[in-house]
């Protein structure tokens, strides 16, 4: 559903803005 991507688009924009060490971005390439 539209719900699901904006929920992923959301995720993957709170993983990009806050810090690595508070967000597990660092686990990611």
């Amino acid at each position: 559903p539209w719900h699901v991507s904006i929920g992923a688009v959301a995720g993957v924009l709170l993983a990009v803005i806050l810090p690595p060490h508070h967000s597990g971005v660092k686990a990611r390439p």
